[in-house]
């Protein structure tokens, strides 16, 4: 195995390569914790009890901070707790980054399968090949069209580094700030 670093003209950003294959960026503003601004980027929290394949209404979430632009819903299987999602032809699956998690800069969208993405409406790409500035603080949505997807990730830089799973009480947290379950008790006692 070959490990080398692959650095700009200014030597102040680039990336860590291992046998010629680009795995890491580094430069001035990039962390390696924390970078995937993606939530439930593998699909393994569904609070909302979504059941593959069922039909859904556009704009309806489906696991969570998920959500398609029609009625043909999604499939979804994990095997050896890895979760891919299928995306009807037709459809489309998003998730909106809230703005607040989002500093200006140069982004990178990667994620596993055959579905192409984008980021903010801009052309469709394969993995680890789309790019687009993001203004901080400005919502961003990525969208997949039909295809398997599973483990997305967007990060700022141009080059894609691994998937960064986070524990599962992490991403729940994460996701539960998006969607809370409200139980109201009804009582039938006549009124004085």
């Amino acid at each position: 195995m070959t490990v080398s670093l692959k650095a700009d003209a200014s030597g102040n950003s680039g990336s860590i390569q291992v046998n010629g294959v680009d795995v890491m960026s580094f430069g001035p503003g990039l962390s390696l914790s924390n970078r995937n601004k993606i939530i439930n980027g593998a699909f393994g929290i569904n609070q909302r009890g979504y059941v593959s394949a069922a039909a859904t209404a556009a704009g309806q979430y489906t696991v969570d901070r998920w959500k398609v632009t029609g009625t043909k819903g999604i499939t979804f299987a994990t095997v050896n707790n890895k979760t891919t999602v299928t995306i009807p032809s037709g459809q489309t699956l998003q998730q909106v980054i809230e703005g607040l998690n989002l500093q200006s800069g140069t982004y990178v969208l990667s994620w596993e399968g055959t579905a192409q993405g984008r980021i903010a409406g801009g052309a469709y790409g394969v993995s680890g090949g789309v790019t687009a500035s993001i203004t901080g603080g400005v919502n961003t949505t990525i969208e997949f069209n039909a295809g398997t997807v599973s483990n997305v990730q967007l990060e700022i830089g141009t080059v894609s580094t691994p998937f960064g799973h986070r524990s599962y009480a992490a991403e729940l947290a994460m996701c539960q700030r998006y969607y809370v379950s409200i139980f109201v008790t009804h009582s039938n006692s006549p009124s004085t």
